[in-house]
């Protein structure tokens, strides 16, 4: 939730490198970063911490991020959360079910991080 002009962004990723640079690069731009190494805390997260955007990998331990996605688009407390999937195979099928789900964008691993960066600006701004 955004406190004050900073926003918060949730990165569910079991990938510890990728979660690093992430957060690292987000921090840099000024935002809260949370984290959650597995589908079931990031749902735990998304619930107790209201982020304005999360960065959702769909390979998850414990629950599948597809799962987690579509629990949070489907609860009336989360459902205005911002997510961006990034994940390491995003099949055709893939993207259109995230984008029906209403996921703001999805992107394949590895994504640049200017990529990654304009997204997450670009979702943001829609708030």
């Amino acid at each position: 939730m955004i406190v004050g002009s900073q926003t918060t962004v949730a990165i569910i990723e079991d990938d510890d490198n990728t979660r690093e640079v992430v957060r690292a690069i987000l921090e840099h731009k000024g935002h809260r970063v949370i984290e959650a190494i597995d589908g079931i805390e990031g749902l735990s997260l998304g619930r107790n911490e209201l982020p304005d955007l999360v960065l959702l990998d769909l390979g998850l331990p414990g629950m599948d991020g597809k799962a987690v996605a579509a629990a949070i688009k489907a609860d009336p407390r989360t459902a205005f959360v911002k997510i961006i999937v990034v994940t390491a195979a995003l099949q055709r099928d893939m993207r259109a079910w995230a984008m029906d789900l209403g996921c703001n964008e999805a992107f394949e691993k590895p994504v640049g991080l200017r990529v990654l960066t304009d997204a997450v600006a670009r979702c943001l701004r829609a708030t």
